[in-house]
């Protein structure tokens, strides 16, 4: 049976921007060890949590409006149309090697079939101590959201990490058709890495202050 470890990290420089927009998030850090020295972690979304990190104008909310799996999922809107485009980071994964393999899938949710608002699954690398910073763009593919309207679709990709900085990142690119701002619902995302000491970031909410002092941070 593989073995869990999971801890929780402050991310600064991520809980410096997103308290912007009103929230704040912790980073939580998956461990999974098997025999195929291998990683896999999952997220949905389900402790409240938002995103590592936003570019440009998108407004990302924790929301049980609608959900692919549990009670929760991410609401991305974007706050005005135009200019560049806007993504949200969903998930970090640090401790690479070049030439190591990250695969990941996220189900995504939007009610303009065969138009924008529409996201895709993306990728760039970035530091594993400052998640806003950019270090060049790792690509996805040409899947978009919203093939069938009002239905959860599965968009994945794989990347080939190539030693340019010490993390990549996994984000969710968003389409507004210069008009269309949304929102678009993502759930459930997947992350698996070719090298098991990797580790796999997801958002998460802060905890209140009495669940702080019970964790031991209340020194935070």
């Amino acid at each position: 049976m593989d073995d869990l470890f999971l801890s929780v990290n402050l991310n600064e420089r991520s809980f410096e921007m997103n308290t912007k927009f009103g929230f704040a998030t912790l980073a939580v850090v998956a461990y999974v060890h098997n025999s195929n020295a291998e990683i896999s972690a999952s997220y949905g979304w389900e402790d409240g949590g938002t995103v590592l990190s936003t570019y440009s104008d998108l407004l990302s909310e924790n929301t049980s409006e609608y959900f692919n799996s549990g009670e929760s999922s991410l609401s991305l809107t974007e706050e005005s149309s135009g200019g560049s485009t806007p993504n949200v980071g969903v998930a970090v994964i640090t401790g690479l090697e070049e030439g190591d393999t990250i695969s990941a899938s996220f189900w995504a949710l939007d009610f303009t079939e065969g138009t924008n608002a529409s996201v895709r699954i993306w990728g760039h690398y970035t530091e594993s101590d400052d998640f806003s910073s950019y270090k060049g763009s790792g690509g996805g593919n040409n899947t978009y959201s919203g093939s069938v309207g009002g239905v959860w679709e599965e968009l994945s990709h794989d990347w080939v990490f190539d030693g340019r900085s010490d993390a990549f990142q996994i984000v969710a690119r968003f389409y507004d058709g210069g008009g269309n701002v949304g929102p678009v619902f993502i759930d459930d995302i997947s992350v698996s890495v070719s090298n098991a000491n990797a580790q796999i970031i997801f958002p998460a909410a802060i905890p209140a202050p009495g669940a702080l002092a019970l964790l031991g941070l209340a020194g935070l």
